[in-house]
């Protein structure tokens, strides 16, 4: 019998998908020097994968603006201009004659920037972290609502809001966020912002669109060990308030998405089946699928990552607990990561170093 993980997914009428396997958001940094735009070697990259029967691509986190909302970290696409544009419209219309779908993830960097701004005044990396003003966030949300509007044009199949990883949208609703004129303090406080971002992204593609948001437990840099959500309680505030405000997919990230969170509850799930439960709308769940150590882990050694059998993650999906799995390191050095596992071949599956990331396969 067919796992359900292999089965097509339905979102209403708003979107198909021929399997509930997602390619997660990357950052290889492949874009031109000049004009930040999309190369053929990223077209190819993300074609090969599609023809190898993934459910939904995801792009790497692609910049929204080229003035604070980017770290020069990352060499990563763009996406506010027309020429931009065109060069998503031309990979899209690839990925689309392999029957797979795609989904362009938006991100401004926000404390992580070049630039660093945030909802507080802090420390990251190494730089302080200046507290955004009103016409910065307001610039912001309106590059939010005008690369959503290309990723339209572009013939996307949906868009993620990159709201995790301690970056800008993410960074609103930590908890260390104590803004006093109505954008911190208090959930409602904290959440806000991001809210008004969602909602005017809503408004500019219109409701029949898909929307992804991915959060995350954790931060960046030094906030990996930060927890945002304490109990159930505080988790269903806040998925009910994002779905409220428009988003059809919540993409949860963590470093081992099988992991139990909330260990004093009689119930016992990971961060994504709660977040499913809660929120009564699919969920991703993405972490730790193809391979025993986690990603930080998997960068701090010299080896590589050993493989792992994915059927734990599968089995999200089979007990209905997800409606997706995403894999990011695994499609790596795996194009066809998706026929192997499917056909029972996942011992066949390549193993990853951090020296792979040099290169696009």
């Amino acid at each position: 019998m067919t796992k359900k993980a292999f089965t097509k997914f339905e979102l209403g009428n708003k979107l198909t998908l021929q399997n509930r396997i997602v390619m997660a958001p990357m950052s290889r940094g492949s874009s031109t020097q000049e004009g930040n735009l999309i190369t053929q070697e990223y077209i190819d990259y993300y074609t090969l994968r599609a023809k190898n029967e993934v459910g939904l691509i995801i792009s790497e986190g692609v910049y929204v603006n080229s003035t604070n909302g980017f770290t020069s970290r990352y060499n990563n696409t763009r996406l506010h201009n027309q020429e931009q544009m065109e060069g998503y419209r031309g990979l899209v219309e690839k990925i689309h004659e392999t029957g797979s779908k795609f989904a362009v993830q938006l991100w401004h960097c926000g404390p992580a920037s070049d630039d660093p701004i945030g909802p507080i005044k802090t420390q990251k990396w190494g730089k302080t972290v200046n507290v955004i003003t009103k016409e910065q966030m307001a610039q912001a949300k309106e590059d939010f609502v005008n690369s959503a509007k290309l990723a339209k044009e572009a013939n996307c199949d949906a868009i993620e809001l990159h709201a995790g990883g301690g970056f800008l949208l993410d960074a609103f609703i930590s908890l260390t966020n104590d803004r006093k004129d109505g954008y911190g303090s208090t959930f409602e406080g904290r959440i806000k912002y991001p809210l008004e971002v969602i909602r005017a992204v809503r408004e500019a593609v219109g409701e029949d669109f898909p929307l992804i948001y991915r959060v995350s437990q954790f931060g960046f840099g030094e906030d990996f060990s930060e927890i945002k959500w304490r109990n159930p309680q505080e988790l269903k505030e806040f998925v009910l308030a994002i779905k409220g405000a428009g988003i059809d997919i919540i993409h949860v990230c963590d470093y081992k998405c099988t992991k139990i969170t909330f260990d004093d509850q009689e119930e016992k799930n990971c961060l994504s089946a709660w977040a499913q439960k809660l929120s009564g709308i699919p969920v991703i769940a993405t972490g730790g699928m193809t391979y025993s150590n986690t990603l930080i882990e998997s960068f701090m050694s010299e080896n590589k990552s050993p493989v792992s059998d994915p059927e734990p993650h599968l089995a999200l999906i089979e007990n209905n607990k997800v409606d997706l799995v995403g894999v990011a390191r695994g499609f790596i050095n795996n194009p066809d990561w998706v026929i192997k596992v499917k056909n029972g071949n996942w011992k066949e599956l390549k193993p990853f170093g951090k020296e792979d990331l040099m290169k696009l396969i």
